[in-house]
């Protein structure tokens, strides 16, 4: 991919996602999104554009090495990874602006990403505490409601969930997750004959 925009590409996550061997620009921002883990050429010099992909299609040890470097390199793209680093960011900019007039605006953007990285986590009651601050300033939140929904129902609380799923069902009439997890809260209560 020899580009002259960056400062990061995603045809580079994606190569590194299906195992294939990276040739980008030696540019500033490609230059720290691929690392070691790719071969970066002068995006204006068609001889090393070519160069390149000679070296990737014919040396196999070096089409490895880069192979696996973009699998590691890739492990740290993770959504909990991009959580936290959101988080960590929104957080150091509210401490830098104090009395700007935004902090409860970060403060809810934060406590959504938070809930989101324990919710990815499979940690429901840390989760549903972040979704229930944003819940409490901000009801209307779309799909708020069926995270909260879904930490109810991890949680067993079944009457909890129901009022979150009718909630998210009031903002999003056809939400397809919502109705799903409504219709299998119902199953779980209603009684079988014997």
């Amino acid at each position: 991919m020899p580009t002259f925009f960056g400062p990061t590409n995603i045809p580079v996550l994606e190569a590194w996602a299906l195992g294939c061997p990276v040739l980008s620009s030696d540019i500033r921002g490609i230059r720290e999104q691929v690392g070691g883990a790719g071969l970066l050429v002068n995006p204006r010099d068609p001889d090393a554009i070519a160069q390149g992909l000679l070296t990737l299609w014919t040396d196999a040890a070096e089409r490895q090495r880069c192979i696996e470097a973009g699998r590691q390199r890739f492990a740290g793209y993770s959504a909990g990874d991009f959580a936290r680093r959101l988080t960590a960011a929104i957080e150091s900019c509210g401490a830098s602006s104090v009395g700007v007039g935004l902090p409860a605006q970060r403060s809810l953007q934060s406590d959504q990403l938070q809930g989101s990285h324990y919710f990815e986590q499979g940690q429901w009651e840390r989760a549903l505490s972040h979704f229930d601050r944003v819940a409490a300033f901000e009801p209307r939140r779309q799909g708020l409601n069926y995270l909260r929904a879904r930490c109810c129902y991890q949680l067993g609380r079944r009457k909890d969930c129901e009022r979150a799923i009718f909630a998210e069902l009031r903002i999003q009439p056809n939400h397809p997750d919502a109705r799903a997890l409504l219709r299998e809260l119902r199953l779980q209560l209603k009684p079988v004959a014997v």
